[in-house]
């Protein structure tokens, strides 16, 4: 992605996280009652790899990749086989790790029948880069450049805060069980009958919202058969046709075989001059708040089918496909565009795809990005300029860091002292933040350690110390919330004002 003052984009971190990490190991919250497997090195095999790891692994463990210094994991003697019913891989973030496979073989094939977690990695390169048996929890990564597909689950997919982008032959393919896909992008992806998306005949629920379907070229940009189908605050676009897949040249965009379709505050534009959206006849289609621009047909007869009378026909004036602030890319809407002021939010959704508020003016925005107040950025929006140090001036003495990371989500530690005053006392956790305010609900105080040469990580004892909620007035003040499980601590707040910002930040 390109550098935003909202995104903070590789290399631009303070290692503050992977020094915390060293210490105090993955901050990663594994699987309840699992093991936990770090991976020491980035080699394609042997001892502390990747691949040994998940050799070993039993189900419910965690393959934890966090602590990793080195950015590149290349599979030159093939994929990697995952046996383990239940798995979490979990990453430092996808702009600091991929894992690459070859033209040939998928990156990671998971046989077992469990729910494959990933979180916070980049899968490339693959002949296909993701497959299971059972079923896709997709977090805070990317998935590019494989040829047979981004994306294969059979028996369900829970994708958030996501990118698939630049695959042939399908960028997500489900073949049954429940889709969520939320916060993310499905982008450039090419060939096959369905270039972005396929949700089969045996999906189930099929929700997606706060997401980006966009310059996928097939036959169709998806294709979609759910018993049960809800697209909301989400923008479906410039997804040409590509007369070279499939029969013939239908002038066709998402294709939807399903009973119901409910729509809700969604943009299809740009995609054929003829339909934005076709579905099977007898698919009944409903909602509000909607922006197609060239309406919607019958797949079978070509005849026009009817959308929600509210339904707005104008064009949307979309931006081009760029990193406008968030963990991925999305259309800006243009001035003066008319999806401005006319959406709903009737899934109640706190920010739009991004991570900012969802609402700034009278009504919502249709679509997946919400146009800002010129203020509300400087009036507390949480981004990479808030990392830091931060104290009260009327306590000078002990105060807090914190760290804004990919993915929304925030670090933050406290230097302080006990509550009867005889020693030093530091705890730290990560949240996530949406707008003004940050939440770390599992805050982690570490004991039983010594200073080298007598320091042994197996005597770290790590303690639950409680919970902090940060808000923020402007980017140099704001407030720490917090409430402590530990005797002595209590609950409180705490006055902030900046103390510290990194080199190379600065406030909106």
């Amino acid at each position: 992605m390109n550098a935003h003052p909202y995104h903070l984009p590789p290399g631009r971190h303070t290692p503050l996280a992977t020094a915390l990490a060293l210490i105090f190991g993955s901050l990663a919250c594994p699987l309840a009652g699992a093991a936990s497997i770090p991976v020491t090195n980035c080699n394609d095999a042997g001892s502390g790899s990747l691949r040994s790891a998940i050799a070993s692994a039993q189900s419910g463990d965690t393959i934890d990749l966090s602590s990793l210094t080195c950015n590149r994991i290349d599979l030159a003697s093939g994929q990697l086989t995952i046996l383990a019913n239940d798995l979490q891989l979990q990453g430092p973030s996808s702009s600091k790790l991929t894992i690459a496979g070859t033209n040939a073989a998928p990156v990671l094939s998971h046989a077992g029948v469990g729910t494959l977690q990933i979180d916070a990695l980049r899968i490339a390169d693959g002949g296909r880069c993701i497959e299971t048996n059972g079923t896709l929890s997709f977090t805070n990564s990317v998935v590019t450049g494989c040829f047979q597909s981004g994306i294969k689950a059979e028996a369900g997919l829970t994708m958030r805060n996501s990118t698939v982008s630049n695959n042939s032959y399908t960028g997500v393919l489900v073949f049954g069980g429940d889709t969520t896909i939320s916060g993310s992008t499905i982008s450039a992806n090419l060939g096959g009958y369905c270039g972005g998306l396929y949700a089969g005949s045996h999906a189930g629920t099929v929700r997606i919202e706060n997401t980006t379907i966009s310059g996928n070229k097939a036959a169709w940009a998806g294709c979609i058969a759910a018993a049960n189908l809800t697209i909301a605050n989400s923008t479906i676009a410039f997804n040409p046709m590509d007369c070279g897949q499939g029969n013939g040249c239908p002038a066709e965009t998402l294709v939807i075989n399903s009973p119901k379709v409910t729509l809700e505050s969604t943009i299809f534009a740009n995609n054929s001059s003829v339909s934005d959206l076709v579905v099977s006849t007898g698919t009944v289609i409903d909602g509000h708040n909607n922006l197609v621009t060239n309406g919607a047909q019958f797949f079978e007869s070509g005849e026009a089918a009817p959308l929600p009378a509210d339904t707005l026909t104008a064009d949307p004036k979309l931006q081009p496909l760029a990193d406008n602030g968030g963990p991925t890319f999305t259309h800006a809407l243009g001035a003066g565009s008319p999806a401005i002021d006319a959406g709903s939010n009737s899934a109640g959704l706190m920010t739009d795809q991004r991570g900012y508020p969802r609402q700034q003016g009278a009504r919502p925005d249709i679509g997946a990005f919400e146009v800002q107040s010129s203020s509300t950025q400087a009036s507390g929006m949480i981004g990479p300029a808030y990392t830091g140090s931060w104290y009260d001036p009327a306590q000078s003495g002990h105060g807090l860091a914190v760290e804004v990371l990919n993915g929304n989500q925030f670090l933050a530690y406290w230097f302080t002292f006990s509550p009867d005053g005889t020693r030093q006392a530091w705890f730290l956790g990560v949240g996530t933040y949406i707008g003004n305010t940050a939440t770390v609900t599992t805050v982690d105080q570490p004991a039983g350690g010594r200073w080298i040469p007598n320091f042994d990580p197996n005597k770290v004892v790590h303690q639950p110390w409680g919970k902090m909620t940060f808000t923020f007035t402007d980017c140099n003040h704001g407030r720490v919330d917090f409430n402590s499980a530990i005797a002595g601590y209590g609950s409180g707040h705490m006055d902030l004002t900046r103390l510290t910002q990194p080199a190379g930040l600065s406030c909106p």
